[in-house]
């Protein structure tokens, strides 16, 4: 009974704590676009593996950031295609939109390429 009573009163306190609050945190910052431009540095080598005929190949990544942002210390989202480890890219045209959107809202995005299949 006093696990039960335990648990329940730590679930009622917690609703109220918050899970970060942080400067620059105003409310618009990382949910909405404030910024205009982006700069995006393209193919920066991040590693490098065996491919499925044997050669070497070496593993990409697009950074994007927004123009303007004086904060030192934002969040990274890294985003992986899609494509079962058969298809796509890091610059393919279902992500490069949603990379300048994140970093639009403050983020910074890393966009990364990964060994394909054996069709590729």
């Amino acid at each position: 009974m006093r696990i039960f009573f335990f648990v329940i009163l730590t679930a009622l306190f917690s609703i109220n704590l918050p899970a970060q609050i942080g400067a620059g945190c105003d409310g618009a910052r990382y949910r909405y676009r404030v910024f205009d431009d982006i700069s995006v540095d393209y193919d920066i080598p991040y590693g490098s593996n065996i491919s499925a005929d044997g050669s070497n190949i070496t593993l990409v990544m697009d950074i994007y950031k927004p123009v303007g942002d004086v904060a030192n210390n934002r969040p990274v989202v890294l985003v992986a295609h899609g494509g079962f480890f058969l298809a796509g890219s890091n610059d393919g045209s279902d992500v490069v939109p949603l990379c300048q959107d994140l970093a639009r809202m403050g983020y910074v995005v890393a966009s990364i390429s990964y060994r394909l299949g054996i069709n590729n």
